[in-house]
C-alpha cells in the first residue's frame, strides 16, 4: 500500500498543523496582550551555521525589570543584524520576566507564520489528490 495514494493522510495532517498554527498564535496574541515592554540591550552573540544557506544568530539581551536585571536568550535570523551593545525593544511577561522576546514580526509569528505555511500545502495536496 503506497502511503501517497491515501488523500485522508494529507487532510489529517493539514488539520494538525492548521490547528496548531491557530492555537501558537492565539498563544502569541495573549502574550503581546498580557506583556509590557522595555529596551534591551544585547550582551553577547554566536553565530551557528544551520546548513550552507543560513546561519542563526543566537543573542544574550539583559532587561532591566523593576530595578532588576535578567538575561534573555534568543535565536534570532542572521538578515536581523543585532550588534552587541545595541539595543532592541523587548516584551516580557509582567509575571515572569525572563520569558521575554524581542518585539518583531519576525520574532513573534514566524513559527506561527511556518505551522499555517505547511498546513496550507499539506490541504493543498489533499484537495489535488481527491
Amino acid at each position: 500500500m503506497n502511503i501517497e495514494s491515501i488523500p485522508e493522510i494529507y487532510a489529517i495532517i493539514s488539520v494538525v498543523l492548521l490547528l496548531s498554527a491557530v492555537f501558537s498564535y492565539k498563544n502569541t496574541r495573549t502574550f503581546i496582550v498580557d506583556s509590557d515592554k522595555t529596551i534591551g540591550k544585547i550582551v553577547s552573540s554566536g553565530v551557528k551555521n544551520s546548513t550552507d544557506f543560513s546561519k542563526i544568530m543566537y543573542v544574550k539581551i539583559e532587561i532591566e525589570v523593576n530595578d532588576e536585571k535578567y538575561i534573555v536568550k534568543s535565536a534570532v535570523a542572521s538578515f536581523q543584524r543585532l550588534s552587541v551593545g545595541s539595543s532592541v525593544e523587548m516584551l516580557y511577561s509582567i509575571n515572569s520576566p525572563m520569558n521575554a522576546k524581542i518585539n518583531s514580526p519576525v520574532q513573534l509569528y514566524f513559527f506561527d507564520f511556518i505551522l499555517f505555511f505547511f498546513g496550507a500545502v499539506f490541504l493543498a495536496t489533499f484537495f489535488m489528490k481527491l
